[in-house]
């Protein structure tokens, strides 16, 4: 009954998932301030750069960076400066709905401009005179708690979900002859997450450029380049979804407790012994499945029929209905990435000095 209790206590702790990742994030950027190089960094998806375009000049910022500007650009004879903000990406994924400031290199005058969901805009300035772009470098508490508590809502689902799979599950554990020590995963707890962490940055990298990982994606490559070229809103969504550290981690959790949760009818012999040794790629293949799926359910269920192949049809049936699920809360819940960009833009780090 030990596992059983444990289990008991996991989703109990659940709905504090994302107080004890703020909290972790805290002591991961105190920990990557002693470092010297950037390299050094402890695991994040925010330096995932996008490009902030002004006029004829174009430059790359990273989010863990605390001021964002753009480079100096002289304004036409015409008087409008094009304003662009995008993923730095093989494709054209905006990152717009957002507002940036126009700075005068000469008075330092600010003007406002919102951009569309194109992620584009104008300024109308003085022909010959010097501009560039400032993103806003500091992100207040209030912002961050609006963003944190935009999750109530995924974070109830997810945990409604996960106790109604438990129901179906626990007395199957509380019947069996077998000893009930888990399969491994430390039923969904931080340190199952923190072991998964350093492979996620494959979820963006995969984003920015699908052909590159054409022999693992097989059709999922293309469907996401097409879903990219055909409609970039919806890529712009999975890209922030991919560098969504707090999404991913309530994610991330759920499928950790998940995979503990289920039985040893479910789950037993070799293929836990499969599953435990396996366990940070299982994690991640089953990331990779959710985005995929924004690309066509085909897509998701192509990739993880290729790769879990070797865990036995229980274990992929079983996840492809856990993917079904998840992508069906999450997909109900995207809205939240607009509140999201407006922090993500500005630098997470920069709120949490």
């Amino acid at each position: 009954m030990e596992h059983v209790i444990r289990i008991d206590q996991e989703l109990d702790s659940f709905p504090h998932t994302l107080s004890l990742y703020r909290e972790q994030l805290k002591h991961w950027f105190s920990r990557a301030a002693d470092k010297a190089s950037h390299a050094a960094d402890l695991p994040s998806l925010m330096d995932m750069e996008r490009q902030i375009k002004l006029g004829n000049t174009s430059k790359s910022v990273s989010r863990l960076d605390g001021d964002f500007f753009s480079s100096v650009a002289q304004c036409p004879d015409g008087g409008i400066l094009q304003i662009e903000s995008k993923f730095e990406s093989v494709y054209d994924i905006p990152l717009g709905n957002i507002q940036v400031d126009v700075i005068a290199v000469d008075g330092g005058k600010s003007t406002p401009v919102t951009l569309n969901e194109r992620g584009k805009g104008e300024f109308t300035g003085t022909p010959g005179k010097f501009y560039r772009v400032h993103v806003h470098n500091e992100v207040t508490p209030e912002q961050m708690n609006e963003l944190f508590s935009s999750y109530d809502g995924l974070t109830q689902e997810l945990e409604a979900w996960l106790r109604n799979e438990w129901q179906g599950f626990k007395p199957q554990w509380s019947q069996s002859t077998l000893v009930a020590t888990g399969n491994g995963m430390l039923a969904g707890s931080w340190a199952a997450i923190e072991g998964v962490w350093d492979g996620i940055g494959l979820l963006s990298d995969i984003l920015k450029d699908p052909a590159k990982f054409a022999a693992r994606l097989g059709s999922g490559a293309d469907q996401l380049g097409e879903l990219a070229e055909k409609s970039p809103q919806v890529m712009q969504k999975i890209q922030l979804l991919a560098s969504d550290e707090a999404a991913l981690c309530l994610l991330l959790r759920t499928a950790s407790l998940w995979l503990e949760m289920l039985p040893p009818s479910e789950i037993a012999g070799k293929t836990a012994e499969a599953v435990s040794a396996g366990s940070v790629q299982l994690l991640i293949d089953i990331l990779i499945g959710i985005v995929l799926t924004f690309a066509g359910a085909g897509a998701g269920i192509a990739y993880l029929s290729m790769r879990l192949v070797n865990y036995g049809a229980r274990i992929l049936n079983a996840v492809l209905r856990f993917v079904k699920a998840i992508f069906t809360i999450i997909d109900s819940f995207i809205g939240y990435v607009d509140r999201y960009k407006k922090v993500a833009a500005r630098g997470v780090a920069a709120g949490l000095k």
